[in-house]
């Protein structure tokens, strides 16, 4: 199979790549990003790289060529920094996916995996869990889970569109991995913790738990619905 990941030098992306390096049914890598990899080795390493921002309107093109001829695409484009650029992030994230989404479509890819967020949940009773088939609706109050419901929004009119095409979602919470460390402490806590420390992995899912969650994508439809829990995980809470 002919996987391609968008995204596939963040936090996550990088664990999809280890997982699909170790799957015998995978016999091509096909890995996008902005800048590409920052260094050789695993596992970066036997991977067909293309970089590519997905916020450039003239992206759309080189998206379809890139992604003709796969078994799947796994979209895990997504940025939060800067969060003072609100236009940046809307680039990358609204307009940039919607170019993955309809690119995958176009090119008759069969299997698309997104990765969304608990962010998309709007908001529910306090103290008590709710459904996958909770309205996404996101809270107004956060640009984050704003762009996340309305991303899920476009994702509903692509697949109506193209009702051929197989979609997963995933909505997990935050995912770290040791090695994220110093990144994801950057982002969440700045200079209030010293230089060195680890991310804590209590009471969010492991870059490692996540992908057992995505596996490894096919174009085979799956009996059951549309959405994947991260394995092992408690239904989403709200707030």
């Amino acid at each position: 199979m002919r996987i391609v990941v968008l995204g596939a030098t963040g936090n996550v992306g990088t664990a999809v790549l280890h997982r699909l390096q170790a799957a015998d049914e995978v016999s091509s890598i096909v890995g996008v990003s902005r800048r590409g990899p920052d260094r050789a080795g695993a596992p970066y390493d036997g991977v067909e790289w293309h970089r590519l921002d997905v916020a450039e309107p003239t992206a759309a093109g080189r998206l379809r060529e890139i992604v003709a001829g796969a078994d799947a695409v796994v979209d895990l484009v997504w940025v939060i920094r800067p969060n003072r650029d609100r236009d940046h992030l809307r680039a990358v994230n609204v307009a940039g996916n919607e170019r993955v989404f309809r690119a995958v479509a176009e090119a008759g890819v069969p299997h698309l995996v997104y990765a969304s967020s608990v962010g998309a949940y709007g908001p529910g009773p306090k103290g008590r869990a709710v459904p996958e088939s909770h309205p996404t609706t996101g809270v107004p109050t956060s640009h984050y889970a704003a762009q996340k419901a309305e991303v899920e929004s476009i994702l509903d009119r692509v697949q109506a569109q193209h009702p051929e095409l197989l979609v997963t979602r995933l909505r997990p919470g935050l995912i770290f991995q040791s090695a994220a460390g110093p990144e994801i402490k950057d982002y969440f806590l700045g200079d209030l913790v010293p230089e060195g420390a680890g991310a804590e992995e209590r009471d969010a899912a492991t870059a490692a738990t996540s992908v057992r969650a995505i596996g490894v994508p096919t174009s085979s439809r799956p009996r059951n619905g549309r959405l994947i829990p991260t394995p092992k995980s408690k239904p989403s809470r709200t707030k």
